[in-house]
């Protein structure tokens, strides 16, 4: 992608992208030259189909996404985060574009799949609408912070460490679609089991960059409490904007 966009902006291309070889997912390259993120991409196109239906992408999505879903008068639902059940997913009434985060673009209407031709030329054609370079969509997009972590948790204690964090949130506002999620003032923290490997993944995605860490940190030693875990086995990302 990079060598991609070093080529967008030598040509001053307005529009750049890069598929993969099976044409089901898209990098954006803007008129800067800057390589959008997934998430970004998927803002740009909700941004410019303002309010059109409902959109899915998974959990893990960042939470300005779904404040700026409703921002233009839209709803958001949140689906597991494999690409697959979003597949899945899509194929329900109302719904209008729908993401698996990692490029990959669904347009039910179109067909029930995902395309990243049809999700490019539906780019070209908004750009050419609404007359506004693709750089300048980007920026006035929110920011938030987006704070990951993963655990180590062996297989055979997965269910337990669930079964005890759902125990201590009873009451509280959750949402169970794919692990444990947590609203909390300005976003929210997930705490998923990694469908594949021993582990568990803590995301936060709130307004607050300290918020986030501190976050970050306490579901980590949730997760640790309730396995029984030692030594911390984890790592910590931050992603500014996924």
């Amino acid at each position: 992608s990079d060598e991609t966009a070093l080529v967008s902006r030598t040509v001053h291309a307005d529009v750049g992208c890069l598929l993969n070889p099976s044409a089901e997912r898209l990098t954006l390259i803007d008129d800067e030259g800057t390589v959008l993120t997934s998430f970004e991409t998927f803002g740009v196109l909700v941004r410019w189909t303002a309010g059109a239906g409902t959109v899915l992408a998974p959990a893990t999505t960042p939470q300005w996404i779904t404040q700026l879903v409703t921002e233009m008068g839209g709803s958001f639902t949140a689906t597991p985060a494999e690409a697959s059940a979003v597949q899945r997913a899509s194929a329900g009434p109302g719904i209008s574009l729908a993401t698996d985060g990692d490029g990959g673009f669904i347009w039910p209407s179109f067909l029930g799949g995902y395309d990243a031709m049809y999700t490019l030329a539906k780019l070209l054609e908004l750009r050419a609408v609404r007359e506004v370079p693709l750089s300048v969509v980007r920026r006035s997009l929110p920011v938030s912070t987006y704070i990951t972590a993963v655990e180590f948790c062996p297989w055979e204690v997965k269910g337990r460490v669930m079964r005890r964090l759902l125990e201590e949130h009873r009451g509280r506002p959750l949402d169970l679609v794919d692990g444990l999620k947590v609203f909390v003032e300005g976003g929210f923290v997930l705490v998923r089991p990694d469908p594949d490997e021993p582990a568990y993944h803590v995301i936060a995605s709130v307004d607050d960059e300290l918020a986030g860490r501190r976050l970050v940190d306490e579901y980590v030693e949730r997760v640790r409490d309730a396995m029984g875990a030692g030594p911390h086995h984890g790592s910590v990302v931050e992603m500014p904007r996924p």
